[in-house]
């Protein structure tokens, strides 16, 4: 996983937070049960889907293969696991 992506699993509970508060917004008890549930149980996974997910938007014919080898690889992560 690239340090980038490390950094926003291990921040996210405290970013999401941050932009309630910012928002003024009060967040309910289910509301905070779902920020701090974990995304993935793989990290490098969910971080090869989502460099996958950047290509994907890019939507020239080089980014689309792009972004298929990035979703392949993060469905072969997930087969190691198991």
């Amino acid at each position: 996983m690239t340090g980038n992506g490390r950094i926003f699993l291990k921040y996210r509970v405290d970013i999401a937070r941050r932009i309630a508060n910012e928002l003024k917004s009060v967040l309910s008890p289910e509301e905070e049960e779902a920020i701090k549930a974990s995304p993935t149980k793989n990290p490098e996974a969910y971080d090869l889907y989502l460099q996958g997910r950047l290509f994907w938007y890019m939507r020239t014919k080089e980014a689309l293969e792009k972004s298929v080898e990035y979703f392949n690889k993060a469905i072969s992560s997930i087969r190691v696991m198991h």
